[in-house]
């Protein structure tokens, strides 16, 4: 649990020219940009259903998070089984019910963050790191929401990974909030759609809801 992801970037200026499809996504990215500097703070509920392409196997991954600027957060797991991660900025916690363990990592850095929320919290960034794997370009906007859709370029490299002919990122940007409010990933072996809601923004959310206080007599891992 200890290597996680975040995300944003400017499209005018942090994407380079040619990598977006066309000016329509460039415009929808640059919103997203915008209302992206108004969040301070922000926390909903989540949601990720993955399903296996062979054997007709899925499961639902299920909880809450909250982030708070520059890099405070705090991920609540439901499903498959509690647990808790929590960053104060600088230590990193890693709380199993089930293995009644606590890990400790240290020396955090502005840009480690929970991976499975990092195109919530930074969006623009994120889509950036794609561009220079991806083609991405957008659909018309249907039912409020807009779709960013990344597909892997036709590179040498591409060409020789076996089944990336199949792989795709689907980014449902919502016209109300301009956050990608669902998530879809498909690759050659599985389909995972990520979905967010109750989504509240601008809370002022206390720094003291991110502190940890380790529960008596659980076993502590600590990485320096």
């Amino acid at each position: 649990m200890k290597s996680f992801l975040l995300v944003i970037s400017l499209c005018s200026l942090l994407v380079p020219a040619g990598l977006i499809a066309d000016c329509e996504t460039k415009e929808i990215l640059i919103k997203v940009e915008e209302h992206a500097k108004l969040i301070n703070d922000i926390s909903f509920d989540f949601s990720q259903k993955i399903t296996m392409s062979y054997g007709d196997y899925s499961y639902i991954i299920s909880g809450k998070a909250s982030f708070k600027k520059p890099n405070l957060f705090k991920l609540e797991y439901i499903k498959p089984e509690k647990q808790i991660i929590i960053s104060n900025g600088k230590t990193l916690f890693t709380y199993s019910e089930k293995l009644n363990q606590v890990t400790i990592d240290n020396g955090l850095t502005d840009t480690d963050f929970a991976g499975i929320i990092r195109h919530v919290c930074d969006l623009p960034e994120f889509i950036k790191n794609l561009s220079n794997e991806y083609e991405i370009s957008c659909r018309e906007k249907k039912n409020g929401f807009y779709s960013i859709i990344c597909v892997p370029r036709q590179t040498l490299e591409n060409q020789k990974k076996i089944g990336a002919e199949n792989e795709k990122i689907i980014f449902w940007i919502s016209e109300r909030n301009y956050m990608a409010e669902v998530l879809e990933t498909k690759t050659e072996t599985a389909t995972s759609l990520f979905t967010i809601s109750d989504v509240k923004t601008n809370t002022d959310i206390d720094n003291k809801y991110f502190t940890y206080k380790i529960p008596k007599g659980v076993r502590i891992i600590s990485n320096e």
